[in-house]
Formats: C-alpha cells, sequence, structure tokens
C-alpha cells in the first residue's frame, strides 16, 4: 500500500491529502478518544458552502469537551515530552485566520475583540529557535488548550471550527518529541490580559536550566537537528515579520503550483485536441524567432512575422485540429457524507467523458456539445439511506438529474466503484467488458477538490491509486483558479455560474460529478478562446509596429537621398566660390595633438609642474614659458566642467 500512497502523493503533490489510519466505520454518536481526529472523518466536499470547514485544511475538535492535562511546572522546567504547541501569535489570529464567513464577526466580538482571548485560562511556555533564525524566543501554548478553547467557542456559538492539519499548515501546531532537540519550557499562567502581559516578559534568558534539572542522556541525531530546524522555520513563517529568506522561498513555491495548475489546464487540452503538444524549444507562440542578421534584418523580421500565421487558431465550430492525446478517459468522482459524522459516506457519484466519443464532434463555445457524451451513475448506500444534510447544506439526494440512482449495500461500493473505472466506463446497468492488458486505456481521475475524494474511497475500500493506467490527477478548484488567477478555491456552484453553466440541485453526488466535468471541459475551452483573442490583438499590434517602422525606415531613406542631387547631367557645376583666405582656425583643445606642456597649460595634467606662484596644484598648469602670451587664462572656466 505504501507504494500506491507515494504514487498519489506524486500526482496531487506532497501533503495535498492523508491516508486514514482505520476502517473501522463507528456510530455517528459514539464518543472517540480526546485526541484530533483523522482528517477523512472531517472532510468537506464543497468548500464554497461550509463556512465552517475548508476542504480538508482542518481537523475538527470532539464534540465532547476536552480533557485538559494539569501542568505543575516552575519557571523554566520543560514541557513533558510528546506534548504538542501552538505558537501565540498564530492562535492571536486564528479568527482572521481560519474562520470564514459570518462566523467571523461573530467568533471575534465574543472571544479575541477587546483581549477577551486572554480571559480564558492560559499556561504559556517559550522555546528558543536557532540563532540563525531568530534572535528571540517565541511564546507557545499548549494544544489541549486551544482545543478546549475552540470547544467552548463551538458550543457557544453553534460552529464546526478546528485545528488546521500540519500538512496545510505546518506552522501552527508544534509537537516536540523526546529526540535530544530543545522542548519548550514553562514560563507560568494567567487568566486576564494583565497577568498575560506580565507572564510574557518573565521569559529566562536564553541557556536557563533549573538548578534541579538533570543534564539531557538523548544526544540529537543529524536528522533530529534537521526536523527541528525545519519546526522552527514553520513555526516563524507564522509571524508576519518572518524572514525575507523564508518569504522568497514561499512566494518561489506558490509560483511553482501556480505555473503547474496553468500546465493541468493545458494537458487537458491536449487531452481533448485542443492543443498540440510542443516539440523543441519554443515560445509561448508556438515558435522559435531567431534574432535577425545585422545584413539581412528586414527580411528576417519579414519572415518571423510570416511565421506568426503559421499557429493554428482553434475553431471552436469546427471539429477540434489535433489528434487526441493518450486517447484518456475522464473520470469524476464525488463522495457526499453525512454532515454530522463525516464517516458515513451517503452517495458516490461517477461521471466519465470519453475522448474516443467526441473526436467528431464539434465542441462550441465553452465545448457544450461534448456535454451530451459524459455518462454517468449515482450510487445510495442503503445504510445510510435514512440519512440527509439539512443543517450545514442542503443535500438533495433524490434529486439525480442524469439517470437512475441506484441502491446499494455499503460492502459492495469498492465493487461497484470498480466497476466504473473499467470498460465501458460508467455505462448503467452493462456488465464490464473483459480486461484486454494490451490495450488499456489510460484515465484521467477528476474531482473538485479532489483530495477530499481520494479520502472517501479509501475509506470504502477503493484505492485510486491502484490503478496501473491512472496517468494523471485533474482537480477543477485549481484550474479554475488559474483560469481566472483567483487568490483562493471556489465553490462549484461559484465556478458554474461564471461558466454560465446551469447547476442544479448541487450537493447530489451524481449531480456535482456530471457539473465537475463540465466546469472541467469549460474551463479547457474558454481558456483557450480567450487565450487565442488575446493573441490575436498582440499579433494585430506587432503587425502594425512592424509596418510603422518599415514605413519610418524608407522614409529615412528618402530623406538622406534629397538634398545629394547636383541637377544630373544638365548642369555644368556652375561658377567657383571666393577662395578662402585670412581665415584663422580656433585651436582644438584636449585633442590628441596637443601636446603634455600646452594641455597643462589649459587645464589637463599638472604632471611635473613644481607648485608655486604659477601653479594651481588644484587645476594643475606649472609655469610654461611656451604659452601663448595673447591668450586669455581662462582656467577658472575650463576646469569648471570637470571640478
Amino acid at each position: 500500500m505504501g507504494d500506491n500512497i507515494d504514487r498519489l502523493r506524486a500526482l496531487l503533490g506532497e501533503g495535498a491529502w492523508e491516508a486514514p489510519t482505520s476502517q473501522e466505520e463507528p456510530h455517528a454518536n459514539s464518543p472517540q478518544d480526546g485526541t484530533a481526529k483523522d482528517p477523512v472523518e472531517y472532510l468537506s466536499t464543497d468548500p464554497e458552502d461550509d463556512e465552517k470547514i475548508l476542504s480538508i485544511s482542518r481537523v475538527l475538535v470532539p464534540e465532547y469537551e476536552p480533557e485538559l492535562p494539569a501542568y505543575d511546572l516552575e519557571t523554566g522546567e520543560l514541557a513533558p515530552a510528546g506534548h504538542c504547541f501552538v505558537p501565540l501569535k498564530a492562535l492571536e489570529k486564528y479568527h482572521h485566520t481560519y474562520v470564514e464567513g459570518a462566523n467571523r464577526y461573530k467568533v471575534n466580538r465574543n472571544y479575541f475583540d477587546k483581549q477577551k482571548f486572554y480571559t480564558h485560562e492560559w499556561d504559556f511556555f517559550y522555546i528558543y529557535p536557532p540563532p540563525e533564525l531568530s534572535a528571540s524566543a517565541s511564546v507557545l501554548v499548549p494544544l489541549a488548550q486551544v482545543e478546549h478553547f475552540i470547544w467552548i467557542i463551538n458550543r457557544h456559538l453553534k460552529t464546526h471550527l478546528g485545528i488546521p492539519i500540519m500538512e496545510r499548515d505546518p506552522g501552527f501546531i508544534i509537537d516536540c518529541p523526546d529526540d535530544g532537540t530543545p522542548r519548550p519550557r514553562y514560563i507560568g499562567r494567567a487568566n486576564d490580559y494583565e497577568t498575560a502581559v506580565l507572564t510574557k516578559k518573565a521569559i529566562p534568558s536564553k541557556g536557563y536550566r533549573p538548578p534541579n534539572e538533570p543534564a539531557s542522556s538523548t544526544k540529537p541525531s543529524d536528522e533530529s537537528l534537521e526536523a527541528f530546524e525545519e519546526r522552527m522555520e514553520e513555526m516563524l513563517e507564522m509571524d508576519r515579520k518572518k524572514k525575507l529568506a523564508l518569504k522568497s522561498k514561499k512566494q518561489a513555491e506558490r509560483y511553482a503550483k501556480q505555473q503547474g495548475w496553468n500546465h493541468v489546464t493545458k494537458r487537458v487540452q491536449r487531452y481533448l485536441g485542443l492543443r498540440e503538444r510542443q516539440k523543441g524549444d519554443v515560445d509561448e507562440w508556438g515558435i522559435k524567432l531567431s534574432p535577425p542578421a545585422a545584413e539581412d534584418g528586414l527580411a528576417q523580421i519579414e519572415a518571423d512575422l510570416a511565421k506568426l500565421n503559421i499557429k493554428t487558431q482553434v475553431d471552436v465550430t469546427k471539429s477540434v485540429p489535433f489528434e487526441q492525446e493518450s486517447s484518456v478517459v475522464f473520470i469524476c468522482v464525488d463522495v457526499e457524507a453525512y454532515e454530522k459524522n463525516h464517516r458515513l459516506i451517503t452517495e458516490i457519484g461517477i461521471a466519465t467523458l470519453d475522448t474516443a466519443d467526441i473526436a467528431s464532434i464539434v465542441p462550441e463555445e465553452r465545448g457544450t456539445n461534448w456535454f451530451s457524451a459524459i455518462r454517468a451513475r449515482h450510487f445510495r448506500i442503503k445504510e445510510y439511506g435514512h440519512l440527509n444534510n439539512t443543517e450545514y447544506l442542503q443535500g438533495c439526494a433524490d434529486m439525480f438529474r442524469f439517470g437512475t440512482s441506484e441502491w446499494i449495500k455499503l460492502a459492495d461500493a469498492p465493487k461497484s466503484v470498480a466497476d466504473c473505472f473499467k470498460p465501458p466506463f460508467s455505462a448503467p446497468h452493462t456488465p464490464p467488458l473483459p480486461a484486454d492488458p494490451s490495450n488499456k486505456r489510460k484515465i484521467v481521475l477528476v474531482g473538485h477538490d479532489l483530495p477530499a475524494d481520494i479520502a472517501f474511497l479509501r475509506q470504502l475500500g477503493y484505492d485510486p491509486g491502484n490503478l496501473s493506467n491512472l496517468l494523471e490527477c485533474t482537480d477543477t478548484t485549481h484550474m479554475y483558479r488559474a483560469f481566472r488567477r483567483e487568490p483562493h478555491n471556489s465553490g462549484l456552484g461559484k465556478i458554474l455560474a461564471d461558466l454560465d453553466i446551469a447547476g442544479w440541485d448541487l450537493h447530489n453526488a451524481g449531480n456535482d460529478a456530471v457539473y465537475t466535468l463540465q466546469a472541467m471541459v469549460a474551463i479547457a475551452v474558454k481558456a483557450l478562446v480567450e487565450k487565442q483573442d488575446i493573441r490575436e490583438r498582440e499579433k494585430e499590434v506587432i503587425e502594425r509596429k512592424i509596418q510603422e517602422a518599415m514605413e519610418a525606415a524608407a522614409e529615412n531613406v528618402r530623406e538622406n537621398k534629397e538634398g545629394w542631387s547636383s541637377g544630373g547631367e544638365d548642369s555644368d557645376g556652375g561658377v567657383p566660390g571666393p577662395p578662402i583666405k585670412g581665415e584663422k582656425t580656433q585651436p582644438q583643445y584636449g585633442s590628441m595633438g596637443v601636446n603634455r606642456k600646452e594641455n597643462s597649460a589649459r587645464g589637463g595634467s599638472n604632471h611635473g609642474a613644481p607648485r608655486g606662484t604659477k601653479s594651481s596644484w588644484r587645476r594643475g598648469g606649472g609655469a610654461n614659458p611656451g604659452r601663448k602670451p595673447e591668450r586669455e587664462d581662462r582656467d577658472d572656466v575650463t576646469h569648471s566642467s570637470w571640478w
């Protein structure tokens, strides 16, 4: 299974999802232990409508009151090994960073505004990062107390706030293993703002140890020291004043991620036959423009301009001009779970678009002609058929619009899903065709916030990582962000509205799977068409500028020729002009022909000139008996330009 996990991580990106640790399915109301829950239990399938949980970016705190550890420590004592902590600065900004929508105002007003945050009882700890990262200590609070604080907010305000998981926000939770690396040390306890301020100011100096503290018997390894430094870097990144180097690193990673999302859209276009795979070193125009040679510059410019017309423009009112790369089958999955216990999966939607079915179909604007080729299936789990989402989002499990819903047992769900990934790919009530190992179609797995759906499939017992013909994974949240350059993920409903696609009865798994595929197709087509329009306008500008440059060059040639004609053969040269006599030429100062002494007299070098009444050490010009007496000394004017 480890190989499959690594393969999925390679397809989705490191840290994009986390595998569940158990396949158990607890009762909806059965209490678990007091630890943070597995991310899979609290996944959300649509980040737009769930204002409490953003995708799988956090783990909900338990519904029952978390147990608080008792800290009976003196200032400077080590925290117990294995405990986790949260940077105080990150917690102070929790309501701005992790609370969405109308809940942000309620949470801020009741628990953060006017220092209300400090009326909760906190145990403060400190830790000194490596000196190259920061010279100041960072203040921490126990994760258990943070969970208890959020539990109080949820109980009071009826919210479902949670703790960011380490894969998405690694600097929010600082774990402290017993590996010989520094651990947080205790400062004190406070339950009001004034005491908290005084407590935070009582941080001991670096290197302080209580008198009775025994020497550590554990020597940290190179790996543990490296891990500690990484934890400290991640912690400091949560602060706005993080170092520029860390910010630049994250910025570069963000740029790479954004460019990767654009590449996903371009690959989808290649699979659909809307884009040709580039060969060789070419630019965004699809050609390689060579610099014009000096002796043949104009001809080279004209040749390069002509090449601009070679780039094939995709006409969406005609069949696609390129071969569909890899002959892929797009398979989209969407999973719905019960809102009060996300381990109870109620619906599975699977939609398929076989590129072989649309090879000869004209896409039209937004690819709408291809929508009819999408096949869909909607499975409902018999054991949980009585569960319907009504509190946090409006479920509509009985409103499947693209066929007939199929009731299956939970135990049969893995096989039902697996059949959809085999020929004939989601055709309802049709048994899968015999496998042909020599002709396996490549599959592109599609989803909206795909990591959440993959985690749900694994929870059911079906692992898409086992597919040897899985080509890649495509997430429409990323495609849309790249298309519109959005800073945050958008919900499926918003994307459909922007693409002018009617999306009825959302949060039905079958409907959402179909709409997600429609959104993928529409983004791929619209992104290309809009880019082509921009390129056409750019090409017109280039052509106009080149034409203007050629006209200006021709006019320059004509102007240079004018004035040189002497009347042709009809002119004999006319009468001679007056002879030049008595004209005195002005001396040319500073030329190569001026000797050293003359140049010195005129403000040049004073090399070899004695200092005295006839020498100026600031302006140069020693005694010069050969100097012309009739020439007035203008050293003050001559030297003003360089001094």
